[in-house]
């Protein structure tokens, strides 16, 4: 117990304590300390070589960091900084901006009124909302953010994604793994190396798979531009709004035993290729034509459904 020193002591307006270990056997001590603040602080810094850090009901600013302990960050008015070298991080309700940084841990985040920020080197990352752009990283964990009211960019190794509502553009990356978005006001720009691909209540998307199925729900809206939606080996099935004004190219690479079906007549289908691998093709124009619509596969049907 001689050996382990506490200090506590003020510069300025800056209130500090310090804990340190002066002995050869740290590893074998261990110690709690619990500090009750003024809820009015306007800043709390946190360090710890590897222990937990809990953080609650402060009005300011928190930055906490933890050499490889939990850090649990909850009711803040301000930003939150929070840094662990490889548990998992809880972030609850705050006021301000949110950065995690978990060398292998699960993220969770809660409601955010400014903009997010996190990463993870293999744990799986969780945001209720942000109500400004989010950046959401993973080496290999699943991703699943309910809502984001800017630009929202997601990516994974291998993991699957799941997004819900989205007010500005969409970036989500995965290496292996599916995609799925609830809808987004924004263009779209979804790839993932093997895995379907599910785009709900878009207006604008790029949509590319390496081997899996893409649906994809168009709407009309503002600013909308040219889309795209290719897989290399899967289904395509598009529903698109009666009112919709766009100009539709199919293609089908290699269609041996596979279709192109619409519910349009003015998408003309037409086959091409007598020896070897047939190609279909489809192109028409809706309500005048507008925005092109590329829908590509190698093998696979493509399917284009009028929808309410």
């Amino acid at each position: 117990m001689a050996s382990y020193k506490v200090s506590a002591y003020v510069r300025g307006d800056t209130a500090f304590i310090a804990a340190e270990f002066a002995g050869k056997a740290k590893h074998k001590f261990s110690g709690e300390f619990v500090v009750t603040v003024p809820r009015a602080l306007e800043l709390v810094e946190i360090h710890t070589g590897g222990g937990g850090v809990t953080a609650t009901g402060i009005n300011g600013t928190v930055h906490a960091e933890s050499g490889g302990g939990a850090i649990r960050v909850e009711d803040v008015g301000g930003s939150v900084t929070a840094q662990t070298g490889g548990e998992r991080v809880e972030i609850g309700n705050v006021g301000g901006d949110v950065k995690v940084h978990s060398g292998g841990g699960r993220v969770a985040i809660g409601a955010v009124k400014g903009s997010v920020n996190a990463y993870s080197g293999g744990g799986d990352l969780v945001l209720v909302s942000s109500e400004r752009d989010a950046v959401l990283e993973s080496g290999a964990g699943d991703i699943q953010v309910q809502r984001c009211g800017g630009h929202l960019r997601v990516e994974t190794e291998g993991g699957n994604i799941s997004l819900g509502d989205v007010v500005g553009p969409v970036d989500a990356e995965t290496g292996g793994g599916s995609i799925r978005l609830a809808s987004a006001k924004g263009p779209v720009q979804a790839e993932t190396g093997a895995g379907r691909i599910e785009l709900d209540g878009i207006r604008t998307a790029h949509a590319e798979t390496g081997e899996g199925d893409i649906v994809a729900r168009l709407v009309s809206g503002a600013d909308r531009s040219d889309s795209s939606l290719e897989t290399a080996a899967g289904d395509v099935r598009v529903f698109l709004v009666s009112s919709l004004n766009v100009t539709v190219r199919a293609s089908i690479d290699m269609a041996s035993g596979h279709t192109i079906r619409s519910d349009f007549p003015e998408i003309r289908i037409r086959s091409e290729g007598e020896w070897g691998p047939r190609e279909l093709t489809a192109e028409g124009s809706l309500n005048g034509g507008g925005p092109l619509l590329k829908i590509r596969t190698t093998t696979g049907n493509i399917v284009i459904v009028r929808s309410q």
